[in-house]
């Protein structure tokens, strides 16, 4: 393992450049939970962090992706956080377009569905896309 020393998120982000070659696993120790890590740092999709921060509020990416963001906190710690249906729906209705009256009793089976568990995996996805086309 190596550890490194970091003040601010230049610091942070000059770091992961250095040594994400290296390795796979990051453990950030009371920094990283308020950010987006992904956004900021734009790791591969085999990098994994574990994250240990007393930092508030907790960024809802960090929360809601499970796939490459551990959040190592105590399981009664309330991040006041709302729910995945809450912050994501917006998003999911505006592609559905239809707005017919006749797909209100299909409701239900469809908020099961935006609880899959690719959902979170393909949002990011999307918003990795659209770093990498802005990028160009």
């Amino acid at each position: 393992y190596t550890l490194v020393p970091v003040i601010g998120w230049q610091d942070l982000s000059t770091a992961f450049l250095e040594h994400k070659e290296q390795f796979r696993y990051f453990v950030l120790i009371n920094c990283g939970a308020n950010v987006d890590l992904l956004e900021m740092l734009q790791p591969d999709d085999d990098s994994i962090f574990f994250i240990c921060d007393t930092h508030r509020p907790v960024d809802v990416v960090n929360v809601y992706n499970d796939t490459q963001i551990k959040l190592l906190i105590k399981q009664d710690d309330d991040l006041g956080v709302p729910s995945y249906d809450d912050i994501f729906r917006d998003d999911e209705e505006e592609d559905d377009g239809s707005g017919n009256d006749s797909d209100e009793g299909s409701e239900p089976s469809g908020k099961r569905r935006r609880f899959d568990e690719g959902a979170i995996e393909r949002r990011i996805e999307r918003q990795r896309a659209r770093r990498e086309w802005e990028a160009r």
